[in-house]
């Protein structure tokens, strides 16, 4: 005659329930970048300027350097043309810069999609 099986008795688990938080994005914090306008006189700007004009075209020159080490990389400089160009909202917009900007990264995406495909179609 085999023992008798015993059975466990389980616990009833108490989960604690909790309110769950809404996810979303944060509110904005601090001044918007349009609305701080930096002042020409102050210490710090004045600082990081001299250090700008020091460096003449040598920030430059290493831009354009690049493509002669490294081939598969285009380099190209908008003249004039400030950091935020491609946002329609922003005070340095630039819409030809853009859409020579947003063209160029299409074309990389079509170029890499037909990669893609060339090696599905290969396996």
């Amino acid at each position: 005659m085999s023992p008798a099986k015993k059975t466990a008795t389980k616990k009833a688990t108490t989960r604690k329930t909790t309110t769950r938080r809404k996810r979303g994005p944060a509110e904005p914090r601090g001044p918007e970048a349009r609305e701080s306008a930096l002042d020409r006189g102050d210490e710090h700007v004045v600082a990081l300027t001299e250090r700008v004009e020091r460096a003449k075209g040598s920030v430059l020159a290493a831009y354009r350097a690049v493509p002669a080490r490294m081939p598969n990389v285009e380099v190209h400089v908008f003249p004039g043309v400030d950091h935020g160009y491609m946002m329609p909202a922003a005070k340095a917009f630039h819409a030809p810069s853009r859409a020579f900007s947003m063209a160029r990264a299409l074309a990389i995406l079509d170029r890499l999609r037909g990669d893609e495909r060339q090696q599905k179609l290969a396996s």
